[in-house]
């Protein structure tokens, strides 16, 4: 997951905290709610020094609720449990800002008024 999970490791060892629950528990949370979101977390959590899973987990569901997004449940599937590891690698969206890189947008249709204050 890059430098920041490298030096966000390297801190809670040296706070001492027991590894495997934390790391166990900050790799559900990319399971859940992907690389993007918990490096996000791992990066504001070490501005802080605030080390461990649960600051991890609360950072983003602060930011989730701040931004209005839905809390996702935990994903259980009781008939197949094997099926809750399986894990898909995160796409880069900049494909989609290099598609429409240069082009004008879209037009409104008339009579309609742009976002923003009112002049």
């Amino acid at each position: 997951m890059g430098e920041p999970a490298k030096a966000y490791l390297h801190g809670m060892l040296a706070a001492e905290l027991h590894l495997p629950y934390h790391v166990a528990k900050i790799m559900n949370l990319v399971a859940r709610f992907g690389k993007t979101e918990v490096l996000g977390a791992i990066e504001r959590a070490l501005a802080f020094k605030a080390f461990g899973g649960p600051y991890i987990q609360n950072i983003i569901f602060q930011c989730r609720a701040r931004r209005g997004a839905p809390e996702l449940p935990p994903l259980e599937i009781a008939s197949r449990p094997e099926w809750t590891d399986i894990t898909i690698d995160e796409q880069n969206l900049d494909l989609y800002d290099e598609l429409f890189e240069g082009q004008a947008p879209p037009e409104r249709p008339t009579g309609s008024q742009p976002e923003g204050p009112e002049s």
